[in-house]
């Protein structure tokens, strides 16, 4: 095993031991390349990358997640989990990622700022139905994305943050295409 090797062995070993990144992070942390890196470097082969096969119910809420990740509208994404609540404004992006948990196979679909600082990782298989709720508040209108499990149980909701002519506009389409409530089947 060469220097560069080792380095990146325990670089991934200390990070994994620090839990790096998922205090965050409402699902696993998609691994898969590193890990498949790590065994590949271990073993003084190349890297391989797993692709993950989508279901034809994943395939539609990975297309719905893309036209949020096209949008660049700036989000309030809340996330309630048990014992604490995640509040942050981003744009989902630039980057965004397929990939498969190496933890449990899910496949997640990952939302990255710039230096990875803020990710956001979903499961696809998770989303049964997407709210799209409109809510005049004092001096605005909230236009609220609340994609949800099966039996309604919240996985998160995106938050317009900006509450213009153009987000609203863009608010409409993606109600004109998804309806109030989309049931993904």
């Amino acid at each position: 095993m060469n220097t560069r090797s080792a380095l990146v062995l325990v670089a991934a070993i200390i990070g994994t031991l620090c839990g790096v990144g998922e205090a965050f992070s409402p699902v696993s942390r998609p691994t898969t390349t590193l890990t498949t890196t790590l065994a590949a470097a271990a073993a003084g082969g190349a890297a391989t990358k797993v692709t993950p096969t989508l279901t034809e119910k994943e395939e539609q809420v990975y297309g719905f997640l893309q036209d949020l990740y096209e949008s660049k509208v700036s989000f309030r994404i809340v996330v309630v989990g048990n014992g604490a609540i995640l509040e942050s404004t981003n744009t989902l992006g630039p980057h965004m990622a397929l990939s498969q948990s190496p933890k449990s196979g899910a496949n997640l679909v990952t939302f990255a700022s710039e230096d990875k600082s803020f990710e956001l990782h979903l499961q696809t298989a998770q989303v049964a139905k997407v709210a799209l709720v409109e809510r005049p508040v004092p001096n605005r209108t909230m236009r609220i994305l609340r994609l949800l499990k099966e039996g309604g149980e919240s996985i998160c909701s995106l938050i317009v943050s900006e509450d213009s002519d153009v987000t609203a506009e863009w608010f409409s389409t993606m109600k004109a295409k998804y309806g109030d409530e989309w049931q993904v089947s």
